[in-house]
């Protein structure tokens, strides 16, 4: 018998169009936050009943990506696939999840060395 053990940090992946008409990808984490991916920005909140909050009261970090940084999206996805706490994304950037930070890096190299970092939330 084989026991599966599943270490990604991202539980699920839900396509969402926001109030305003902009279309984003929601990821929700193994902890129950929802990291928001838009084409110019990354978002995380609380949990997925904070993102259409008037007052932006679960929103917990917000950061707005430069145009050379923006997220390509296919299909009305940006993640192209996950593993642990790594997501990938359609233009070779990709998310590094940790206990004490999310961060944007340009390629897995640069996460690798955790180097050229584009954007990063610290958690602790």
């Amino acid at each position: 018998m084989l026991i599966e053990n599943n270490s990604d940090l991202v539980k699920s992946s839900t396509l969402l169009t926001l109030s305003h008409g902009e279309e984003v990808e929601l990821l929700e984490l193994l902890n129950g936050q929802i990291l928001v991916l838009a084409e110019n920005g990354l978002n995380l909140y609380k949990d997925a009943a904070s993102i259409e909050d008037p007052l932006a009261n679960g929103l917990l970090h917000s950061v707005e990506l430069l145009e050379g940084g923006y997220l390509l999206k296919k299909e009305g996805r940006y993640m192209a696939m996950k593993r642990a706490g790594l997501v990938g994304l359609f233009d070779e950037k990709v998310i590094l999840i940790t206990p004490n930070d999310i961060q944007l890096f340009p390629s897995r190299a640069s996460a690798l060395r955790n180097q050229d970092e584009i954007a990063v939330f610290h958690l602790g």
